[in-house]
């Protein structure tokens, strides 16, 4: 685990330079933040109102407020980054609720929240360290302050099932919300794969076939009465004169 923590790390460290290398990709990746944490709220107030139990209901709350006050952060960095960036369409999907707890059951909900927040404070470590000294390290330690209390309630509410003689059933929840976020991934990359595609599919058109109909044009044009040519002067007025002379 702690190699592979390493690795990700390292991997994070290497794709950041790339990845917010001008102020456009710093406001699109941050209001892809913005509609993450958003998302991420909504699941947990909505999670707060179902749970029945009353220690989770109260973290259930405080987690679900502190990412709606990320989502706010997030979005006014990205103003200030570069006014008019959209959220891109696959990232805006993730703002949406998806009702995890009613879905999944207490134990495999928070093993999500366990697993997606230490992606999180990985992921915003290195950010933190990338843009130290500046506005966006400022906000980036904030919310990481944040990420590591959900990772530490999180873990610690798993450990207490351990402790109670349900590290089985733990073990299988941490296993079902890996295999879950798998195919989240590969779903989310096969709609990206797919834009690029598509855009692929338009510029070879734009860039072959558009062209090749407008050279048979203009060969046709330079034939020798064979081919596309504009329709003469047509005589249909004549006919409609004669048509109407009396007999």
């Amino acid at each position: 685990m702690f190699a592979t923590t390493q690795r990700s790390d390292f991997m994070l460290r290497l794709a950041a330079p790339v990845a917010w290398r001008n102020p456009a990709k710093v406001a699109a990746k941050l209001r892809g933040f913005a509609a993450t944490e958003l998302g991420s709220a909504r699941d947990m107030l909505l999670a707060a109102e179902q749970t029945s139990n009353p220690k989770l209901r109260r973290l259930f709350l405080r987690h679900g407020l502190d990412e709606h006050r990320h989502s706010k952060m997030f979005d006014a960095a990205a103003k200030r980054a570069s006014v008019g960036v959209r959220v891109r369409a696959y990232e805006a999907i993730h703002a949406e609720p998806q009702n995890l707890l009613e879905r999944w059951g207490e134990m495999r909900f928070v093993a999500f929240v366990h697993i997606s927040e230490s992606k999180a404070v990985a992921q915003f470590s290195v950010l933190s360290s990338h843009f130290a000294g500046t506005d966006l390290g400022a906000l980036f330690d904030e919310i990481l302050r944040d990420e590591q209390f959900h990772c530490r309630y999180s873990e610690h509410l798993l450990d207490q099932w351990r402790a109670e003689g349900r590290g089985r059933e733990v073990d299988q929840a941490m296993a079902a919300v890996k295999r879950s976020l798998l195919w989240m991934a590969w779903r989310r990359s096969g709609r990206r794969i797919g834009d690029l595609l598509v855009t692929a599919l338009m510029l070879v058109l734009y860039t072959t076939v558009v062209p090749l109909f407008a050279l048979i044009a203009r060969v046709a044009e330079r034939g020798d009465g064979s081919g596309w040519r504009p329709a003469g002067p047509s005589d249909n007025s004549a006919c409609l004169e004669d048509a109407r002379r009396p007999l």
